[in-house]
């Protein structure tokens, strides 16, 4: 029971806040004090979170869900948000990577490649058993699972969780994790183009001209 508890008071925590956060964004217009606003509900998630034992992941997460689905303007907010997060995920996925203890790798190789297996499989057959139930279109079934093999900042961030919540397992779940998540930025996004260029989603126009349908490559002159 406490691990569901925790769920559902972290997501209306959450809830709550972005809600208010929707609510005080309507009298700021300014982009510093829209992004002040942000970053203030950002760090009221987290320390609510701290002091009452809840998930800090799962409470940000649902201040972002209340807050796009309550502004209208949502999009060029989180498009001011955007402007100086990189450096965050680059310092996010440095600490990550620095803790990786390659030694670990000797004792959970095989997890790792189950792991990675197992979520590969489970990605395109759940996506395809998915699409079919709703009865999509064939090419959403034979493709959608392959567009969803990329795994990255969710995926650290629980397993930085798991570091405090189970010390005796947390070296060597974050380093089949942080393997994992590498195999994936690697394949994952050259997979995602091909399926999406193969399903047409991607106009052929949006192609390099040598890469269009109907074109044959030449060599270059």
């Amino acid at each position: 029971v406490s691990p569901l508890l925790e769920i559902v008071f972290s997501l209306v925590a959450g809830a709550v806040i972005g809600t208010v956060l929707s609510f005080l964004l309507r009298f700021f217009r300014s982009r510093a004090n829209r992004l002040s606003l942000m970053i203030a509900a950002v760090f009221a998630g987290v320390a609510l979170a701290d002091r009452y034992g809840l998930s800090a992941l799962l409470t940000c997460m649902a201040i972002g869900a209340a807050m796009v689905n309550l502004r209208t303007d949502s999009e060029t907010l989180i498009e001011n948000v955007d402007r100086w997060t990189p450096p965050l995920f680059m310092l996010f996925f440095i600490i990550s990577g620095a803790e990786l203890d390659l030694q670990v790798l000797t004792t959970v190789g095989l997890l790792g490649v189950l792991y990675i297996l197992a979520r590969s499989l489970g990605k395109y057959f759940g996506a395809a058993l998915g699409a079919s139930v709703v009865k999509s279109e064939p090419k959403i079934r034979k493709y959608l699972g392959l567009t969803l093999l990329p795994q990255a900042g969710v995926a650290i961030g629980m397993a930085q969780v798991v570091m405090t919540k189970l010390p005796e397992y947390g070296a060597q779940i974050r380093a089949v994790v942080l393997c994992a998540t590498l195999v994936y930025e690697l394949i994952g996004p050259v997979v995602t183009r091909i399926a999406l260029v193969r399903s047409g989603e991607i106009p052929p126009d949006a192609l390099p001209e040598h890469k269009r349908p109907g074109r044959k490559n030449t060599p270059a002159s």
